[in-house]
Parts: C-alpha cells; structure tokens; sequence
C-alpha cells in the first residue's frame, strides 16, 4: 500500500476543485437531456422515447452524489426533480 504522501489525485482533478469537476459533470449531462427532451417534444417515436429515459436516468444517476453533497435545496427538489422523475415514470409506462 501507498504511503498518504505519495497519493496524488487522479490527474482530472489536479488542474481544478472538485466543486468545479462536479458542477461539470452536471452540466455535460444537463445538455444532452435538454437536447433529447426538446427533441422528443417535436416529435414521440420509441427511439426518442428511449434516449430520453437514457437521459434522464444519467442524470439522476450523477445527481444522486451531488445532491449528497449539498447541490440539492428544497426548491429545486420540488420545482424541477420531482416533476422530472414524474416525467421519467411516464415515459416508463409509455414504452411499455
């Protein structure tokens, strides 16, 4: 086993904070899930069904461990989470 002062961190998180890798990561994924629910909005077929649940499911998958680290506040729970994983449970029973 490494000596605690011979660890250096991955080197992704060397050049900046993890609050900043973090908020990143968020957002490269906040992207495409915006691109593919406008997409579904023009037009519902399965595919765009699927991707969008794909989406969706990264995105609550990431979200998961910011919210443990305090991203999460009440407002945005209510406002914006809870009518995604509504929206998410739909297009569940839609595919089906």
């Amino acid at each position: 086993m490494k000596e605690a002062s011979s660890y250096s961190p991955p080197e992704h998180l060397s050049t900046e904070s993890y609050v900043e890798f973090e908020l990143r990561s968020a957002i490269n994924l906040l992207n495409p899930m915006v691109s593919e629910l406008k997409k579904l909005k023009l037009r519902l077929i399965k595919e765009r069904v699927h991707k969008s649940r794909v989406a969706l499911r990264r995105w609550f998958s990431v979200w998961g461990l910011l919210s443990d680290d305090g991203w999460e506040k009440k407002k945005f729970k209510k406002g914006v989470l809870k009518p995604l994983r509504q929206f998410l449970k739909e297009l569940g029973e839609l595919r089906d």
